[in-house]
């Protein structure tokens, strides 16, 4: 980053010095390629600006040839055209570079092509005075519909000039740099307000509306340059070897580049700007091999009318990377920065951004690249503030999407890419393909809504997603988010992946914090989901989640929600959270959850894993007010050690249900399941298994503190391990009811079932209502522990290949064996256990 910025520098003040030194040296000198109708440089009396006649028309083309063409400071070079020309074309076929840093234009209505293979460098005082589109390329060679050429070198080809429209623009090896250098944007950014955008401060090089301003070339490299054209398009290409096709449009020119085979790159740094903002907003069009924005720079679409907005389109063979954020103040005036208020608005993150005023939707943001980098605070968004719905996001990436880290300078400005609504219209959906998707140190990616209009969707698909770590400090989490902090619903969030990973307080999931619904969560993951750990030196935990919350006075005032400075108690519902993959880790604090704070609902949370591990992990549905969450689990196996699994309700909220079915459950080391109330009616546990070996500290328990009339029902149903043996005792053992298990079990009998009786769970003459404990040997318990281990490079669960079965110990309890000869063979829990093994 250093090196990047101290040549990026460098290169600047070069650009500045030979852009001054060209004052005297620069001009305008046609070359005799074109006869008799060869083009003629005029003074204009009176001024330092000159006029351009002679040339070659053919039909409603004009052509023009010089042997050098440079434009200095403070002077102006207009082609002079007939009314019926729509077309100048113009060529540099000498060695030199055209230095423009004044005024380029004409006089009539024409579109202008500006041909010099050797390069074009836009200086601090260039200018564009055109009432047509411009394309400015470094190609060799212009052909032709009728498949006639203008080539750039008239001594390589035979000059047949032709009346036909331009189709192509054909680059061999190494054409040149096409550099602009400028002041820099004086974009302001308020957050919950619009871009400010100044339009025409600095000018730059811009257009009239509604027409095309295309820099088409080898290497592009824009420092501070601003290139504008309102309602227009705009397109950058940066090309090594092959043909761009060209397409004559309403509002200019289109372009295609199928045909290319090497792209070069783009580097827009030190607040550079691409604007086609207006009354209908334009379109945007990058496309190369690395593409790069930073320092502040820009590229924006603001929507001012009715009608849909144009789209931002980015292509990068190789890489887009959008990094940093410009604190540069010097085109700040006193007025924006009392709105301002502070240094914070006037900080602009190197941003790509779609967003509306008017009525008309705000375009979409399209990226294909093979990486996306966005770090150091940068950020892709799309935004509505009005009743036009905001543009999608779709990107797609071979290889990597990583959302990075904040600004260093200033940590409240951390990475993203995220649609919003601030009004009634809907925010839209946010779509990233790739094979590895990483988000860290507080980058984030997701939607919200903070008013009436709709969080959109958030679908992501990839090999391996990673989410981990927080803005240091601040704790702000590096996540896959949908939130809502007003009346308007929050999107849901898809997941298609092979393996996702929250680790040191990363977070996946949909909130509200007001009325507005949370969304749902849908995780498909092939291999593994990995919840683990906590924020180093904090209790937050990684999340997989769908929420109400209550949130601090303090931040409901720095986002500038209704209620602020009072807390607000949320009465939209939780969403439900789907999670289906092979293994499941929940581990080191890692929780997953559906919760309310509020007096609405909390959501259903179901989990098919074909194994779960809770080592010191939770997953909990919890409510304040309304009906606890149900927990629907599905497994073969279920691991808990020291681990939570609970639809508790706090307040006045009813327990929600917990349902588990599992082929084998270990659970030890005070790990607990739970459906418990405090001032209603606790949930029903229902748990259909093969085997179930709980530690002697580890407990079930559906209980309530209003009594045992409101205690939830407990029912264990194990069809093939017999509960004869246990004990069931209580007014001798009230405090505990323990169940030690056993196998032996012939065959043909009949199955057994393990059953709390009674609303209330247990016998009236128990203190310990609603608490169920089944309870192995110590020695039966280890073993139990030790046939399952955790990989320390998957995270996943495997079984040691030494036990072949289950074997019954002689006080009637059953233990895990090595030695097939003592392996049970019945039709029961333990041949079942034991022909899995063979």
């Amino acid at each position: 980053m250093n090196s990047l910025r101290f040549w990026s520098h460098s290169l600047s003040s070069f650009c500045f010095i030979l852009v001054s030194t060209v004052q005297a040296d620069a001009q305008i000198i046609p070359d005799s390629t074109l006869g008799a109708e060869s083009s003629i440089v005029n003074s204009i009396n009176g001024t330092p600006n000159t006029r351009l006649t002679g040339g070659v028309t053919r039909g409603s083309n004009l052509f023009h040839s010089f042997l050098e063409f440079s434009i200095n400071n403070g002077q102006g070079a207009y082609f002079d055209t007939s009314n019926n020309i729509q077309t100048i074309i113009t060529r540099v076929t000498g060695n030199k570079t055209s230095l423009i840093n004044g005024a380029l234009g004409n006089l009539g209505n024409a579109d202008l092509f500006f041909l010099n293979p050797n390069g074009i460098i836009f200086g601090r005082n260039a200018s564009l005075d055109l009432n047509g589109s411009f394309i400015g390329s470094t190609a060799n060679n212009l052909w032709f519909k009728d498949k006639s050429i203008f080539p750039a070198n008239p001594s390589l080809k035979s000059l047949v000039l032709t009346s036909s429209t331009p189709s192509s623009l054909e680059f061999s090896e190494n054409p040149g740099l096409i550099q602009i250098v400028g002041e820099g944007n004086r974009l302001a950014d308020f957050t919950i307000f619009p871009l400010f955008n100044p339009f025409n401060v600095p000018a730059g090089l811009s257009l009239k509306p509604n027409n095309t301003l295309a820099l088409i070339g080898g290497r592009i490299l824009s420092q501070g340059g601003v290139i504008r054209s309102s309602s227009g398009r705009i397109e950058l290409g940066s090309i090594s070897s092959g043909e761009i096709e060209l397409n004559k449009i309403n509002s200019g020119w289109a372009f295609d580049y199928s045909n290319v085979n090497l792209f070069q790159n783009i580097e827009l740094t030190e607040r550079s700007l691409i604007d086609t903002s207006g009354i209908v907003g334009g379109s945007i069009n990058l496309q190369g091999r690395s593409i790069t924005l930073d320092g502040g720079s820009t590229v924006l679409i603001q929507n001012l009318g009715d009608l849909p907005s144009g789209n931002i389109t980015v292509s990068a063979s190789e890489s887009l990377t959008v990094s940093g954020i410009s604190d540069d103040p010097r085109f700040i005036t006193p007025v924006i920065a009392a709105i301002a208020g502070d240094d914070l608005n006037i900080k602009i993150p190197s941003t790509f951004l779609t967003e509306t005023i008017g009525q008309g939707e705000s375009g979409d943001i399209k990226v294909s690249t093979s990486k996306l980098v966005v770090n150091d605070g940068a950020q892709i968004l799309t935004r509505t503030y009005s009743t036009g719905e905001t543009g999608k996001i779709d990107i797609k990436a071979t290889e990597t999407i990583q959302v990075l880290d904040f600004a260093p300078t200033l940590p409240v400005v951390f990475s993203n890419i995220s649609t919003a609504t601030f009004n009634s219209g809907d925010s839209g959906d946010l779509t990233l393909s790739a094979k590895n998707i990483v988000a860290s140190n507080g980058g984030s990616i997701g939607s919200a809504t903070f008013n009436i209009g709709n969080g959109g969707d958030v679908n992501i698909n990839a090999t391996d997603i990673t989410l981990t770590g927080v803005v240091p400090f601040l704790f702000i989490p590096s996540g896959i988010t949908g939130a809502t902090f007003s009346s308007g619903s929050a999107g849901t969030i898809t997941i298609n992946t092979s393996s996702l990973s929250l680790i040191d307080g990363g977070r996946l999931g949909t909130s509200t914090v007001a009325s507005g619904d949370a969304g749902e969560v849908t995780i498909n993951a092939a291999q593994f989901v990995k919840v683990s750990g906590t924020v180093p030196g904090s209790i937050n935990p990684s999340i997989i989640d769908s929420s109400a919350n209550i949130i601090d006075p303090a931040l409901r005032v720095e986002l500038g929600l209704p209620g602020s400075p009072l807390p607000i108690i949320p009465s939209g519902t939780a969403g439900d959270v789907s999670i289906s993959t092979q293994n499941l880790l929940v581990d080191n604090g890692g929780l997953i959850s559906v919760r309310n704070d509020g007096q609405g609902d909390a959501g259903s949370l179901t989990i098919d894993s074909k194994r779960i591990s809770l080592n010191n992990g939770a997953i909990v549905a919890s409510t304040n007010g309304g009906n606890g969450g149900n927990i629907d689990l599905l497994s073969e196996l279920l691991i808990s050690n020291n681990g939570l699994i609970s639809g508790s309700a706090q307040g006045d909220g009813t327990g929600g249900n917990l349902t588990i079915n599992s082929d084998l459950i270990v659970s030890f080391n005070n790990s607990l399941f739970s459906a418990n109330a405090e001032q209603a009616t606790g949930g029903n546990i229902l748990v259909n298994t093969q085997g179930i070996f709980l530690g002697e500290d580890s407990k079930i328990t559906a209980s309530s503190l209003l009594g045992a009339q409101f205690t939830g029902n407990i029912e264990v149903n194990s069809p093939n391990i017999d509960f004869t043996k246990a004990t069931l005792d209580l007014a001798i053992r009230p405090e505990i009811e323990r169940v030690t298990t056993s196998c032996n079990i012939s065959p043909g009998e009949a199955a057994s079932e393990f059953t709390r009786p009674g609303s209330g769970g247990i016998a009236s003459n128990s203190d310990s209502f609603g608490e169920i404990s089944v309870a192995t040997t110590s020695q039966a318990n280890l073993q139990a522990q030790q046939e399952y281990y955790l990989d320390p490079e998957t995270g996943k669960p495997e079984k040691y290949p030494n036990v072949v079965g289950w074997k019954n110990n002689p006080d009637g309890t059953i233990a895990f064996t090595s030695d097939p000869t003592e392996a049970v063979q019945t039709k029961a829990f333990c041949s079942k256990a034991a022909s899995k093994e063979s």
